[in-house]
């Protein structure tokens, strides 16, 4: 989504790959379900980043996506994860929520996302958190949904989303 030159060497793909160490995303998810001990049966994830130049996050927008997502996916384990970009006022909203795990970077420097990866049934990424998208659809069979919180206009943020619509 860089937008590489045009090349023999080169297969566009709608994602970044990632690879994955598979002993060390066992291992992942063992630390998580050490420090969740609810269920992660059709459990909905949350990873939530922050503004950046080509995106914005503020409480009133979080709050809307939230209520929708709450409101959607009532009765199911609901997690979440912020970034160091999360603004405060932005983590102090997500705290509020009855999650059944969060985590708030400014609190916690752990890093439960590969286990959100593996074992989430829906995982919910904000749009500028590229890397993350593009783990999420290489590794995991979780259903991904984006939290469009870029800024209007072209970008390459937009372009990468638009081309994992196109497929």
């Amino acid at each position: 989504f860089d937008n590489p030159c045009k090349a023999p060497n080169i297969v566009r793909i709608p994602a970044n790959l990632v690879a994955t160490d598979i002993a060390r995303q066992q291992t992942a998810v063992q630390t998580f379900k050490e420090r969740y001990i609810g269920s992660v049966q059709n459990a909905v994830a949350v990873i939530v980043g922050g503004p950046n130049s080509c995106a914005t996050v503020t409480v009133e927008w979080m709050r809307r996506e939230l209520d929708a997502l709450f409101a959607k996916t009532s009765g199911r384990p609901h997690w979440v994860t912020t970034s160091r970009r999360t603004p405060p006022e932005v983590e102090a909203l997500i705290a509020s929520y009855p999650w059944d795990y969060a985590l708030l970077y400014s609190k916690d420097h752990y890093n439960p996302i590969p286990a959100f990866v593996a074992l989430a049934r829906t995982l919910y990424v904000t749009a500028e958190s590229t890397g993350m998208i593009s783990e999420a659809c290489s590794i995991g069979t979780a259903e991904v949904c984006v939290l469009d919180n870029l800024d209007v206009g072209p970008n390459k943020f937009r372009r990468f989303l638009d081309g994992l619509i196109a497929g």
